[in-house]
């Protein structure tokens, strides 16, 4: 789901981590009164076959794969009409294509730097004045400082071992021992996810036995036209909802942040209570500094 296109609510980061485990919060006597999904109170509406409906009033639905989850709570705002809040969490997983050219561009720049041995000289010297102004002073070494480092934080087996290895050869200043970091570095960004932490608010009205329309208009820069519908699920529940975004029409195409936008006219995304709850994740780490909040 893109960004640009949302309005802005008030969440929080609590409420965010507990949809990547498909749960939402549980609290207990007073403060569970006070904060459990508030249930729209708009006037029940009578469908064609007699039975009373009411609108929605709490949302979950996952991506068709399980690596992106929603949840809303909405309120009426209407007899037909209610204000949904989101919070959209999806896991981003490593680009393999992206860390290789750069990885290519790396290694191209040292071995360029190895074949001019006035400038590799001069980073060695620096090198070694360094480590001795670090031995003058006193300073633990990089190992010694790494391993103060790892038991401060408990780091886990794993990220011990890559912290290790990238301090190994630390107070060296070879070009094999940069070529070394560089392997250490890429090799652990390919197996790092980011997430994408976003929140926004959409008003739906009425369109027929449980369908619910979302049409926001021309949403951020691009002026991105889509529309979004509210379905119920096949058990008819009050808590079972399908979400769909359809891209109607994209307005700004020739500035350079909307290049390529319009390839996105006609297309559909899928959110159901029916996809999975779980994600396999195709990485080990999380880096939460290239990772994104859009928190309102």
């Amino acid at each position: 789901m893109q960004t640009a296109k949302h309005a802005t609510i008030n969440t929080t980061w609590v409420a965010a981590m507990l949809i990547l485990v498909g749960s939402s919060p549980v609290f207990s006597g007073e403060e569970g009164k006070a904060r459990r999904p508030k249930v729209a109170s708009a006037t029940p509406t009578t469908s064609g076959s007699g039975k009373t409906e009411r609108p929605p009033s709490f949302v979950l639905v996952s991506s068709k794969h399980g690596e992106e989850r929603l949840q809303a709570e909405c309120e009426p705002k209407g007899r037909k009409t209610v204000s949904c809040k989101f919070v959209d969490v999806t896991i981003v997983g490593p680009d393999s294509k992206k860390i290789a050219g750069e990885e290519e561009k790396t290694k191209a720049e040292l071995a360029a730097l190895e074949k001019d041995p006035d400038k590799l000289t001069a980073q060695e010297r620096e090198c070694e004045r360094t480590k001795l102004a670090q031995k003058e002073k006193g300073e633990h070494s990089p190992q010694e400082q790494m391993e103060q480092r790892i038991r401060e934080i408990e780091a886990g087996p794993k990220e011990s071992d890559f912290m290790r290895e990238l301090a190994r050869p630390a107070d060296a200043c070879s070009i094999a021992d940069q070529q070394h970091m560089t392997a250490v570095l890429f090799d652990h960004e390919r197996r790092t996810c980011t997430l994408l932490v976003n929140t926004f608010s959409l008003e739906f009205t009425r369109i027929g036995p449980r369908r619910w329309l979302s049409d926001p208009g021309p949403q951020g820069a691009c002026n991105l036209v889509r529309v979004y519908e509210l379905t119920g699920g096949e058990q008819k529940s009050e808590a079972l909802w399908t979400l769909s975004e359809k891209t109607i029409t994209v307005g700004e195409t020739k500035s350079f942040l909307c290049k390529g936008m319009d390839k996105e006219a006609g297309q559909q995304e899928t959110w159901s209570w029916q996809n999975p709850d779980e994600f396999e994740l195709p990485c080990e780490f999380v880096d939460y500094t290239k990772s994104v909040f859009l928190i309102n």
